[in-house]
């Protein structure tokens, strides 16, 4: 699979999908729980496991999905029901404040 033509870009962050949107409440891939001065944090739609914590995962030329989420799932997870991922969202917000 070959890496985005931006991927450099996107990750000094001078390529910022999110920030091209004007670092949006919601997105079709999650929804922002967290607005800093230099970084924002987003809960994904996706229904995998959840839990608050960083990973730093080095990216190999040859990575199976460039750009995707960790550890690479064969097919897209199936969305969070909307009721859960709200609540998500709202727990993160009062923890993060």
């Amino acid at each position: 699979m070959k890496w985005p033509s931006d991927f450099y870009a996107q990750l000094d962050g001078s390529a910022c999908p999110l920030c091209d949107e004007g670092r949006p409440e919601e997105t079709a891939h999650g929804v922002r729980f967290f607005a800093g001065e230099v970084a924002d944090a987003y809960l994904v739609r996706a229904d995998i496991q959840r839990a608050l914590h960083t990973h730093l995962l080095p990216r190999y030329a040859d990575d199976p999905r460039p750009g995707w989420l960790f550890p690479f799932p064969e097919q897209d997870p199936p969305p969070m029901p909307d009721e859960r991922l709200r609540a998500d969202v709202e727990s993160l917000r009062r923890a993060t404040r």
